[in-house]
C-alpha cells in the first residue's frame, strides 16, 4: 500500500511538471505570435504612412502644374470675370476663379480632375491584390485637400554652402515699394543646428572688424550680408556708384554679425555700429546709407538669443533709406542675401513693413499691422494625402520664375588676374535651373575641378579633351596616359599677393591667404610667378597660353613650402597650385608620362631671376618629391635626345613649369 502511494505521488508530481511546462510553452508561443502580429501591423502602418506621404507629394506636383497654368493665364491677360464653363475644358476664367476662391478642391478643379460644381478627393491609385480568391491588400491612395496660397506675410529661403546667395525681389499686395519703410530679416531657425558659437568679431580699441578667414571658426548662427538695390522711376547707372546723400542711397550693403552679448550699454559703444533696442536690433536709415562707402562700412552687431521663444534666434530691423532721385520704384527694388563665410546652412525670413521699426510678428508683444503682404513672389502648397484611412500632410514653399524680370541669383564675377592688371571676365557664370537657355549653355563648360579619372579613361585615351579651370576660365588639354590623367599643357594660373585659395577650387587642405607667404624676412622665399613676354618666346614660337607660367617652389606649393631652413628640406609637397582634384605628381608618378608623345612636352626652359634659360631646348616640370636637401626633383625633357628624365634637381628659387595629374 505504501509503495502504491509513493508511486501515486511521483506520478502526480510528473503530471504537474508536464502541465507547467506545457503552460510555459503556450505562453511563449502566444507571446511570439503577438510579437509577429505587432511587427506585421507596424510594418503595414509604416507602408500606409509612406503611401499617404507619397499621395501628399503627388498633390504638391499637381499644384505645381496648376500654378503654372495660372501664371500662363495671367500672362495672356485673362481675368476671373471671364468665367465661362465649357464641357471638358478648363478655361482661364475658371482657373483664376479657383485661385481667388481657394479651397481643398482647387487643384483638382484647375486640372479638370474634379468635375465643375463637384467636390471630393483626387484618386491616385486604387490597388486590390488577391490570392486564392481572397483580398490580401486593398490600398486606396488619394490627395484629399491641396491648397495654393499666393498671398503671404513673408519671403523665405535657404542659404547653403552650394548656394550662398539669394536674390529677393517681391511683388506687394495692396501697396507699393514706395510705401515700404523697413525690413526685418530673421535667420537661423532652431532646427538648423543646436550649437551657438559667436566668433566672427575681432574687437580692438575703436571698432569691430571681421576675423581673418584663415583664423576664424565657423560662426553659428552665421554672418549675413544684405545688399539693397533701389532706384526711383528714372535713374542713371552712375547713381548706383554715387555716395549717399544723408539718408538717401541707391545701393547699400550691411554685414550682420551675430553676438551673444545682450548688454545694451556695450552694444552702443563706438566699436559697434549696431544699436540694441530692447528685443530688437535696429539699424537706422542713415547707418545703412553710408555703407555704400567701403571705408565706412563696418559690420553691425546683432544680438542673437538662443533662449528666446521665437522661430528664429537672430533678427535685425533695417530702416530703409530713400532712393536718390525720388520715390522708390517697384521694378528695381530688390535685395541680395548671402552668407559670406559660406557656412553653416541657414533658413531666413524677410518681412516688409510700411512703418519704421517694422512692427513684426516675430517680435514679442509687437503689432503685425504694418507688415505688407506679398503676392505671387512665392507659393505655399498645403497638401494632405491619404492611404486607406491613414493621412499625411506636408507644406512646401515654391518660388516661381519671374517671367517679367528674369534676374540671375548670382552676379558676374571678376577675377582681376589679367596680365595688364585689369579684371578679366570669369567664364563660370552661375545660373539657376529656372532659366534653361542659360543652363544649357553653362553645361557646355566642363571644369577640371569636376572631372574624374573614369571620364578621362573613357574620353581621353585616344585624343585630348579640353577642360576649364574654374578659378580663372583658362582651358587646358588632358590625356589618359599609362593609367593616369595628365595635363598636356603647362599651367597658367596666376598667383597674386592677397589672393585666397580655397579647397573647393585649389589643391589645398584649408583656405589659404597668400599674403601670409609674401614676406621679406630672410627665412622665407616669396611666392613668385613669372609670366613670359614675347621677347622671351622668340625662340619657341609659342604664345603665352601655350608656354604657361613659371613658378618657384613656394608658389608651386601654394605657399606651403617657402622656408629656407633645413627643417623643410625633407618635407614633400602635399598641397600645390593645381586645381582641386589634381596635384603636382611625385617623381614616381611622372613615370607613366615619361617618353609618351601624348604628354606633348613644351620647351619652356627655366627662369632664374629675370633670365630665361634653355628655352626651345629643354622642358622642365616640378615634382612633389624632395631629394633630401634644399633642392627638389624636376622632371626634364631635352629635345636633342628626345627622352624624359626624372632625375634633374633644381633650387627652389628657380622658375619652373607646372603640369598637374588627376588624383
Amino acid at each position: 500500500m505504501k509503495k502504491s502511494l509513493v508511486k501515486f505521488k511521483k506520478g502526480a508530481a510528473s503530471f504537474y511538471v508536464v502541465a507547467f511546462s506545457t503552460l510555459i510553452l503556450v505562453i511563449i508561443a502566444a507571446s511570439f505570435a503577438t510579437v509577429i502580429i505587432s511587427e506585421v501591423t507596424r510594418t503595414s502602418n509604416d507602408d500606409l504612412s509612406q503611401s499617404a506621404y507619397d499621395s501628399a507629394l503627388a498633390g504638391v506636383e499637381d499644384a505645381k502644374i496648376a500654378y503654372a497654368n495660372y501664371q500662363k493665364c495671367l500672362q495672356d491677360g485673362a481675368t476671373a470675370d471671364a468665367y465661362i464653363v465649357e464641357d471638358g475644358v478648363v478655361t482661364c476664367g475658371e482657373i483664376l476663379y479657383w485661385m481667388q476662391n481657394a479651397d481643398c478642391d482647387m487643384v483638382g478643379h484647375i486640372l479638370g480632375r474634379i468635375p465643375d460644381n463637384g467636390t471630393g478627393e483626387v484618386m491616385i491609385s486604387d490597388t486590390v491584390e488577391t490570392s486564392g480568391g481572397e483580398v490580401t491588400s486593398d490600398l486606396n491612395q488619394a490627395y484629399t485637400c491641396v491648397e495654393l496660397k499666393t498671398i503671404l506675410d513673408d519671403y523665405r529661403s535657404t542659404l547653403t554652402t552650394a548656394n550662398q546667395t539669394k536674390t529677393v525681389k517681391v511683388n506687394f499686395n495692396g501697396t507699393t515699394a514706395a510705401n515700404i519703410k523697413s525690413v526685418k530679416i530673421s535667420w537661423y531657425a532652431r532646427q538648423d543646428d543646436s550649437s551657438f558659437e559667436f566668433s566672427n568679431f575681432l574687437e580692438n580699441a575703436d571698432r569691430v572688424a571681421f576675423q581673418p578667414a584663415t583664423s576664424m571658426r565657423v560662426s553659428t548662427p552665421p554672418t549675413l550680408a544684405v545688399q539693397l538695390f533701389q532706384t526711383a522711376g528714372t535713374f542713371s547707372v552712375n547713381d548706383l556708384l554715387s555716395a549717399s546723400n544723408g539718408t538717401k542711397t541707391d545701393r547699400a550693403t550691411v554685414y550682420l554679425v551675430p553676438t551673444k552679448d545682450s548688454d545694451a550699454a556695450k552694444l552702443t559703444k563706438n566699436n559697434y555700429v549696431g544699436v540694441y533696442d530692447g528685443s530688437k536690433n535696429v539699424l537706422s536709415a542713415g547707418q545703412i546709407a553710408v555703407t555704400n562707402d567701403r571705408n565706412s562700412n563696418l559690420p553691425f552687431a546683432v544680438y542673437c538669443n538662443p533662449n528666446a521663444d521665437t522661430e528664429f534666434v537672430c533678427s535685425a530691423i533695417l530702416n530703409l533709406p530713400e532712393p536718390l532721385n525720388g520715390a522708390r520704384s517697384d521694378n528695381t527694388f530688390m535685395f541680395a542675401v548671402s552668407a559670406p563665410y559660406g557656412q553653416p546652412d541657414t533658413d531666413f525670413s524677410m518681412e516688409f513693413c510700411t512703418e519704421v521699426n517694422c512692427g513684426n510678428k516675430n517680435v514679442e508683444g509687437s503689432s503685425v499691422s504694418s507688415v505688407a503682404s506679398i503676392k505671387d513672389s512665392q507659393v505655399v502648397v498645403d497638401s494632405t494625402g491619404r492611404a486607406n484611412d491613414l493621412y499625411r500632410r506636408v507644406e512646401v514653399r515654391l518660388e516661381p520664375a519671374d517671367t517679367s524680370f528674369a534676374y540671375p541669383y548670382y552676379a558676374v564675377q571678376l577675377d582681376g588676374t589679367s596680365e595688364d592688371g585689369q579684371a578679366t571676365l570669369k567664364k563660370d557664370l552661375t545660373v539657376t535651373s529656372e532659366y534653361e537657355d542659360y543652363a544649357s549653355a553653362a553645361e557646355e563648360i566642363r571644369y577640371m575641378q569636376d572631372y574624374t579619372l573614369a571620364q578621362c579613361r573613357s574620353e581621353a585615351s585616344a585624343a585630348a579633351v579640353t577642360l576649364t579651370d574654374r578659378r580663372d576660365g583658362n582651358t587646358y588639354t588632358v590625356r589618359y596616359i599609362g593609367g593616369r590623367c595628365y595635363m598636356t599643357q603647362n599651367l597658367s594660373f596666376r598667383l597674386v599677393s592677397g589672393m585666397t585659395l580655397e579647397p573647393r577650387t585649389t589643391n589645398v587642405s584649408s583656405t589659404r591667404r597668400l599674403s601670409t607667404v609674401y614676406n621679406a624676412v630672410s627665412v622665407y622665399e616669396k611666392a613668385s610667378v613669372k609670366i613670359p613676354t614675347s621677347s622671351n618666346l622668340n625662340s619657341t614660337g609659342l604664345s603665352v597660353a601655350e608656354n604657361g607660367y613659371y613658378y618657384n617652389y613656394c608658389a608651386a606649393s601654394a605657399g606651403t613650402i617657402c622656408t629656407t631652413s633645413s627643417v623643410s628640406t625633407t618635407v614633400a609637397m602635399s598641397q600645390d597650385v593645381c586645381p582641386a582634384g589634381w596635384k603636382i605628381p611625385t617623381a614616381s608618378e611622372w613615370g607613366a608620362a615619361v617618353n609618351s608623345r601624348a604628354f606633348s612636352p613644351v620647351m619652356a626652359g627655366y627662369v632664374s631671376g629675370n633670365y630665361v634659360g634653355n628655352a626651345a631646348t629643354y622642358g622642365y616640370w616640378w615634382t612633389a618629391t624632395t631629394n633630401g636637401n634644399a633642392n627638389r626633383y624636376i622632371l626634364g625633357y631635352r629635345r636633342s635626345d628626345s627622352y624624359m628624365s626624372k632625375y634633374f634637381s633644381g633650387g627652389r628659387a628657380l622658375g619652373i613649369s607646372v603640369r598637374c595629374m588627376l588624383k
